[in-house]
Formats: C-alpha cells, sequence, structure tokens
C-alpha cells in the first residue's frame, strides 16, 4: 500500500498504527508506524499534531490494498 493510500480519516479498512518516526516534508507528514509487526507508511496534513508513540486509526480503501500469500508471494487480489 502506498503511503498517500493510508491516512487518518476516510472510509475503509481500519488499522491501528503505533506511531514511530514523524517527517515532516513540507506538503505532508510522512508517519512511519507498525500495524502488528508489520511497517507500514501514511501521510497526513502538515497542520497534523501526531507524536512518535501515539497510537492513530488510520484508514485505507480496499482499491489500495495489495494482498499476497505469505509462502508463494504470489499477488492474491
Amino acid at each position: 500500500m502506498r503511503p498517500e493510500a493510508l491516512k487518518p480519516g476516510g472510509e475503509g479498512v481500519r488499522l491501528p498504527v503505533t506511531i514511530e518516526v514523524t517527517e515532516l516534508t513540507g506538503p505532508e507528514i510522512i508517519l512511519t508506524g507498525k500495524v502488528g509487526g508489520q511497517q507500514v507508511l501514511a501521510s497526513a496534513p502538515p497542520y497534523s499534531r501526531v507524536q512518535p508513540g501515539e497510537t492513530l486509526e488510520l484508514t485505507a480503501p480496499l482499491a489500495a490494498l495489495h494482498l499476497f500469500d505469505p509462502e508463494t508471494g504470489l499477488r492474491l487480489n
């Protein structure tokens, strides 16, 4: 999933993400966090007040998800 697909609020699949790093790039903040043991990247508006250690509920539209079989590595959708 691309960072711009995973955002605070909105409709889609909801994921609780524990934020580890925030990086202001100018037009957005890139959030690096974990869902379970998997690292994910998300984007948020530049005025967001997100701090490392927070857990946010982020959403991604179903069309943005790419699922893979963990044994074969083949795409499932």
